[in-house]
C-alpha cells in the first residue's frame, strides 16, 4: 500500500478529481475546489478549445460517481465560464465555472456522503521546508506499453494516486518526482498524510516535473480577480451546509452554530465554543455537524468526552489520539477527578496540538457535560477556555447548562428547544440544497404534516431527528411526483 495519507482519506477525496476532455482526444486533469468551480492548468483548456471541430462536444468525467463507475457529462464550457487565469507562459492555472454542483453532489464513497471540494484556504502557506514525500492526484492516459499506470484496459479512464518527492524549487516553480503522463497536467499535489494541496501540476521536463505555488496562484487569483477570491475564501453559508450528517439523518436547524464550527474546522476561528442549552437543545449534535462538514485538514479522529462519568477519559482519549497511554497517569482515588483532570487535561491538549502541526491538520476536541453548577465545573471550564487560547492546531468545544464563569474567553450560543419553525427552515433549506422544485404548498403541507405527529413537550431530540428525517424523505419523494 502507498503511504500517501490513509486509504479512507484517499477514497474521501478521489470523487473531488476529475478529468476534462473532448472527442478529439485533448485531455488534462482537474479537481474541485468550489461547488461548481475547478482548477485545471490554462494549457489544458486552451488544448481542449483549440481542437474543437463543428459537432464536438466537451466533456467532464468523475470518478465513483453514484450513476456508475463513471459519470460522464456533457459541458459547454466558453470564455465566460473560465472566471480567473493566468496564461501557461506565466502561472498556467484555469478555474472554470461548471453548470452544475458536483462538489455537493452525494457520493457514496465519502464519509461525507458528498463529493466536497478542496478548500484553499488550506493552501495560502508557502512551503517554508521542503515537504516529503508528496503525492499527485491526476488523471494519466493508460496505455499497453505504460508501465507505471499499466490497466487492464487501455485508454480507460483510471483516477492515480502518484507519490513522490519535492526535489527542487525555483522562484515560483515546484520540481517533483511523481509519475506522470499525458492527462496529468491540471492534477492537484498535495502534502502527503495531510491532503494539503500546495501545487498545481503543468509540465514534464526530462526527468522532472513542473508544478506551480498553490499560494502563488491563490495571491494571483485575489490580486486580480477579487471576486473570485471573495467567493473560493467566503462561501455562503447556503452553499457549506448540506442539511444532512454522515449518518444521513438531517441537521436540524442551528445555522449559526453551523457556521462557527465550520469556521472552527478551517482554521479562521480560534476561540472556543461553548453550546448552551437544555438536554433537548442538540447541543451533544455538535459531533453530527463536525462529522459531516469536515474538511480534508481535519484530524480524522474527533474526540467527545463527558466531563465526571468516567475516571479514565485521559487515558482513553490519549489511546486513541496516540495509541498509548504512557506519560498519562491513571486516575486515584487519593484525590479528586476535577484534581486529577486538571492536571491531565493541559498535558493531553498539548501533545495532540504538536501532532497535529507535525501533520498539518486541525484536531477538534468536544467536551460535554458542564451541567453540575459547583466550584469544580466552574474551575474547569475556565482552566480548558485558558488551555485553548495556547492552542494552534486544537479546536476546543464545550457544552453545558450552567452559565460560563466570568471572564472565560469563549464564544456562548444559546440553543433553546427545537421548535416547529425549526422544521419549517429545514424543509425550506432542505429544498434549495438539493434543488428540489417544490411549490410552497406542497412543501408546507409535508411540514404540518410532521408537525402534527410531534410532541414538542416530551419527544427526544432523536425523535425530532428521526421526524425531520421523514419529512426530508417526505420532500424528495414529493419532487419526483
Amino acid at each position: 500500500m502507498m503511504g500517501v495519507g490513509s486509504l479512507s482519506q484517499l477514497i474521501d477525496v478521489s470523487g473531488r478529481s476529475c478529468r476534462l476532455f473532448n472527442s478529439r482526444n485533448a485531455t488534462g486533469s482537474a479537481f474541485l475546489i468550489g461547488p461548481d468551480l475547478v482548477m485545471t492548468a490554462y494549457h489544458v483548456i486552451k488544448a481542449i478549445w483549440s481542437s474543437l471541430r463543428e459537432g464536438d462536444e466537451i466533456y467532464i468525467e468523475f470518478y465513483g460517481s453514484t450513476e456508475g463507475p463513471v459519470k460522464r457529462d456533457r459541458i459547454g464550457i466558453t470564455e465566460g465560464d473560465v472566471i480567473a487565469f493566468s496564461p501557461d507562459d506565466e502561472l498556467d492555472y484555469a478555474i472554470i465555472r461548471l453548470p452544475d454542483e458536483y462538489g455537493l453532489h452525494r457520493y457514496e464513497e465519502a464519509s461525507s456522503r458528498m463529493r466536497g471540494w478542496f478548500p484553499l484556504s488550506t493552501a495560502r502557506q508557502r512551503l517554508t521546508e521542503m515537504e516529503k514525500p508528496m503525492a499527485l492526484l491526476h488523471f494519466p492516459v493508460v496505455r499497453d506499453d505504460n508501465v507505471v499506470f499499466r490497466d487492464p484496459v487501455a485508454g480507460k479512464t483510471l483516477y492515480v494516486v502518484s507519490e513522490g518527492t519535492l526535489t527542487r524549487k525555483v522562484n515560483d516553480r515546484f520540481y517533483h518526482s511523481a509519475a506522470t503522463e499525458e492527462g496529468s497536467s491540471g492534477g492537484l499535489c498535495f502534502i502527503n498524510r495531510s491532503l494539503t494541496p500546495f501545487a498545481l501540476h503543468v509540465a514534464t521536463h526530462g526527468n522532472e516535473n513542473i508544478a506551480v505555488e498553490m499560494a502563488t496562484i491563490i495571491a494571483d487569483i485575489e490580486r486580480r480577480f477579487p471576486e473570485v477570491g471573495a467567493e473560493l475564501f467566503s462561501t455562503p453559508l447556503d452553499k457549506l451546509c448540506p442539511r444532512t450528517s454522515r449518518d444521513d439523518r438531517p441537521i436540524l436547524n442551528r445555522d449559526q452554530l453551523i457556521l462557527k464550527l465550520l469556521n472552527m474546522m478551517l482554521g479562521v476561528d480560534t476561540r472556543p465554543l461553548y453550546a448552551f442549552g437544555s438536554q433537548q437543545s442538540g447541543r451533544t449534535f455538535i459531533n453530527k455537524i463536525v462529522e459531516a462538514f469536515r474538511p480534508s485538514k481535519l484530524h480524522e479522529r474527533i474526540e467527545i468526552s463527558t466531563l465526571g462519568q468516567s475516571p479514565k477519559i485521559i487515558r482513553e482519549i490519549a489511546w486513541r489520539m496516540f495509541g498509548t497511554t504512557r506519560g498519562f497517569e491513571p486516575y486515584e482515588n487519593v484525590e479528586t477527578f476535577a484534581s486529577y483532570f486538571r492536571r491531565g487535561v493541559g498535558n493531553l491538549l498539548h501533545q495532540i496540538d504538536q501532532e497535529a502541526a507535525t501533520r498539518h491538520v486541525i484536531s477538534f476536541v468536544f467536551f460535554d457535560g458542564f451541567d453540575v453548577v459547583d466550584e469544580d465545573s466552574r474551575d474547569l471550564f475556565m482552566h480548558i477556555c485558558g488551555l485553548a487560547t495556547e492552542l494552534k492546531n486544537v479546536r476546543i468545544a464545550l457544552s453545558g447548562s450552567i452559565d460560563p464563569p466570568v471572564g472565560a474567553v469563549v464564544e456562548q450560543f444559546e440553543l433553546g428547544p427545537i421548535k416547529p419553525g425549526d422544521f419549517e427552515k429545514l424543509a425550506e433549506r432542505y429544498c434549495i440544497y438539493y434543488q428540489l422544485g417544490l411549490s410552497p404548498a406542497l412543501r408546507e403541507e409535508a411540514v404540518r404534516i410532521v408537525l402534527d405527529s410531534v410532541d414538542f413537550t416530551q419527544a427526544t431530540l432523536v425523535m425530532h431527528a428521526n421526524r425531520a428525517h421523514d419529512l426530508c424523505y417526505s420532500l424528495r419523494e414529493l419532487a419526483l411526483v
